[in-house]
């Protein structure tokens, strides 16, 4: 497993900056390939128009790695430590108990004591079992996502039909749109609505469940990956469309 992340700060001050700390977004694809994306690859047939054109304007870690599955690459990011020195050096699989140990500061943790609103939007997979473990106990201010690894992209639902989407600590029923739609339109709304509101800097961590299975994806998305004859290298190009037209839209 691969996964993609792209970092971005953003000035966006019509005053400019002056001493006003940066936003920051941080956006993490699940599952996608190294190769799947046009600035890496010449010769990739997925279409990411908008991701590449942030690395043409951008400065790239060519030598950055990740670890090879969803926990510990999550952990890892999140307290700037190698997954296994904090406990998570595989992915907790459903009915894991376990999670991301409170005594590992975070880094939304950090940049709260800096002044910042942090905003998680996406997949969490840090651990469930425990209030202790949920985003909002480790230095979240919102959250609307999913806790678990996986789940149907439309119904929502994870093994065993459990639902996983969530809105702080309530959950949210929608089983008709798609979950790259809803985080797309989520870190919209969470960027307008704090430039409109809020004078603090903001994190935003968007964390897509795409391109990770099940494969599915709108039908829109699919219509710009007929090129490809494989049906599931057709559906995981459909998912990786959404994730750019978000990006796109969001940057």
């Amino acid at each position: 497993m691969v996964l993609l992340t792209w970092a971005c700060v953003l000035f966006l001050s019509s005053s400019g900056l002056g001493k006003r700390k940066p936003n920051i977004v941080f956006i993490l694809t699940d599952d996608q390939g190294s190769a799947d994306v046009g600035f890496a690859n010449q010769n990739s047939t997925f279409r990411t128009e908008n991701i590449d054109k942030i690395a043409a304007n951008s400065v790239r870690l060519s030598t950055y790695y990740v670890h090879p599955t969803c926990s510990p690459t999550r952990a890892a990011l999140m307290t700037g430590r190698y997954a296994a020195n904090v406990g998570v050096s595989l992915a907790l699989l459903r009915g894991n108990p376990a999670g991301l140990d409170p005594e590992y500061p975070t880094l939304p943790g950090h940049l709260a004591t800096l002044g910042y609103k942090n905003y998680l939007v996406g997949k969490w997979h840090l651990g469930q079992s425990k209030k202790m473990y949920h985003p909002l106990k480790r230095g979240f201010h919102e959250f609307y996502g999913m806790l678990g690894g996986g789940f149907n992209h439309y119904t929502k639902q994870r093994g065993g039909g459990r639902f996983d989407l969530w809105r702080g600590y309530d959950p949210v029923f929608d089983n008709t749109t798609h979950s790259t739609d809803l985080f797309n339109d989520e870190a919209i709304r969470v960027v307008k609505d704090h430039l409109r509101i809020e004078d603090d800097p903001f994190f935003l961590y968007l964390a897509y469940a795409a391109p990770h299975d099940p494969l599915a994806a709108p039908k829109r998305h699919q219509s710009l990956c007929g090129h490809i004859k494989n049906e599931r290298r057709m559906m995981s190009c459909a998912m990786v469309a959404g994730v750019d037209e978000g990006v796109g839209k969001i940057v």
